[in-house]
């Protein structure tokens, strides 16, 4: 029985196409993942009365600024933990 000569470029073409498939799904988890955590953090933060957000440092006007900035860092931190990023 004689093996294709094209046999190694069609396993190279599977594990190219497997590789884009694992990113693009890598990608659209951690984007569900950044909206999820970000709509925890704006939830919780807007719970607190003015009073409690003072204390923290924050006004009212700045929580979706700091629940995106906290979403991305947990995130990004996430990817390069499991391999997805490098630094």
């Amino acid at each position: 029985m004689q093996s294709s000569p094209n046999l190694p470029l069609l396993a190279i073409r599977e594990t190219r196409l497997a590789s884009r498939f694992q990113r693009l799904a890598v990608t659209a988890a951690a984007t569900a993942w950044v909206w999820f955590r970000r709509r925890v953090t704006v939830n919780r933060l807007a719970a607190l009365d003015d009073h409690q957000l003072k204390d923290i440092g924050l006004g009212r006007g700045e929580i979706d600024g700091v629940a995106d900035r906290l979403a991305r860092d947990r995130t990004h931190r996430m990817l390069v933990e499991h391999g997805h990023l490098r630094l």
